[in-house]
């Protein structure tokens, strides 16, 4: 490492800790409250994921049992008109 290196490496990492002091100098809440108000947050975001989970699984389950409510309507239609289609069948 030259010694122009050196130099810029220096630099750097003084910058960075001035950052770093301005940072904790000028934040609004200490670290505490902070991850405090970071944790609250997410437990309202979990809470919100949960009831939307649980109202898509409502609604997925209906469209299933509003499918299968069809389906077998259709099934029942269908054993209809094949019954039909033999009763003339069998009467030509």
């Amino acid at each position: 490492m030259g010694r122009n290196d050196s130099g810029n490496l220096y630099a750097f990492l003084a910058g960075g800790l001035l950052g770093a002091g301005l940072a904790l100098m000028f934040a609004p809440k200490s670290g505490r409250e902070t991850r405090e108000q970071i944790k609250e947050y997410a437990k309202g975001v979990e809470e919100r994921v949960k009831t939307q989970v649980g109202d898509l699984k409502d609604i997925a389950s209906n469209e299933v049992h509003r499918f299968k409510d069809k389906a077998q309507d259709a099934v029942k239609e269908g054993k209809k008109a094949f019954k039909e289609e033999m009763d003339k069948f069998s009467e030509s």
